[in-house]
């Protein structure tokens, strides 16, 4: 590995990491890890994992999506509750009938 590919492995993973923690943009987030444009991140992501910054972003952020709705159904099922589409009926027109 020369110094330039050692770089760009570095510039990508800290990309990386402002992709999984923060709500910034890649436009933004390829500027604050050096890189000169959104492409030359895009063909860095390709070149040191394979993938784009917008296909990794968006595989992480789905990945997070997942996690958090499974931890919310997990805990409506354990708290024994239930999300209902029905409005409650109310009692006065149940009453008058």
């Amino acid at each position: 590995m020369n110094p330039g590919q050692f770089v760009d492995r570095l510039r990508v993973e800290a990309a990386q990491q402002m992709i999984d923690s923060s709500e910034m943009g890649l436009k933004e987030i390829a500027g604050a890890c050096g890189f000169q444009t959104a492409l030359s991140m895009r063909r860095s992501f390709l070149r040191v994992i394979g993938i784009t910054a917008g296909e990794y972003a968006s595989r992480f952020k789905r990945a997070q999506f997942e996690t958090s709705e499974k931890a919310i159904v997990k805990r409506a099922v354990t708290t024994g509750e239930r999300k209902s589409k029905r409005r409650p009926r109310s009692t006065a027109l149940s009453d008058a009938c």
